[in-house]
């Protein structure tokens, strides 16, 4: 999802099939964002516009990864946690940034905890770092595995080009 003079959400949904490791189906949506940026609440923002653009696909997805948090959020209900509740539907959330917690390194892999508490995980790809963390009926473990599937260097990196084509829509329109 991105975001034209700050009144216009656009948001973009691939439809990814991982057996063949190829994009099925692309759609988009302009609308105009009702609420205002609050920090932390985020979701409210941006829902109308993802769930329109998840709903232009031509089939229900399995899973949803969402740029953003899940159980990794101050509240521990970020933007992927209100979509896989709205739409009864598994999702995992991959975020830039980590909003809470410390990292850790646990085992030989390193997670966000806070208060004790795991909350997600880290992926380190690249150069970069991609918080990782459940948003609705999904597991860590195998948001890791999944996530780390289609960040793999030799395949298209879906959640990035999801993200260019809601920046380049933002700009130019659909």
């Amino acid at each position: 999802m991105s975001y034209s003079r700050q009144k216009t959400a656009a948001s973009a949904a691939i439809l990814y099939d991982m057996e063949r490791r190829a994009i099925d189906s692309i759609s988009a949506v302009v609308l105009d964002a009702r609420i205002p940026y609050i920090p932390g609440l985020l979701a409210f923002r941006e829902l109308p516009s993802l769930v329109a653009a998840l709903n232009l696909l031509p089939l229900r997805p399995e899973l949803v990864i969402v740029d953003g948090h899940g159980y990794a959020h101050p509240r521990r209900a970020g933007i992927a946690t209100h979509l896989g509740v709205a739409l009864d539907i598994p999702t995992v959330g991959v975020a830039k940034s980590k909003l809470v917690g410390r990292e850790v390194g646990i085992g030989g892999r390193t997670y966000i905890v806070d208060d004790n508490e795991i909350l997600g995980a880290v992926l380190a790809r690249g150069g970069r770092k991609l918080y990782v963390s459940v948003g609705h009926r999904f597991t860590l473990e195998r948001a890791l595995e999944v996530v780390g599937e289609i960040i793999e260097p030799e395949h298209t990196d879906i959640i990035a080009e999801a993200d260019r084509l809601s920046r380049r829509i933002a700009r130019h329109g659909l």
